[in-house]
């Protein structure tokens, strides 16, 4: 599984980034959080609280 994520650069404008929030799909979503959530352990400070 890859992650679409990608880090919009410092100079983007709020369009540009809202765009790319907006542009993700809900399943891109969802296999990215499981993958960031199954490669930390329960308990880890930067893992989402469900």
């Amino acid at each position: 599984m890859t992650s679409t994520t990608t880090t919009a650069p410092a100079t983007a404008s709020k369009a540009d980034l809202d765009n790319t929030l907006t542009s993700a799909t809900a399943a891109d979503t969802a296999a990215d959080l499981l993958a960031a959530m199954t490669a930390m352990p329960a308990g880890h400070p930067s893992r989402p609280a469900l």
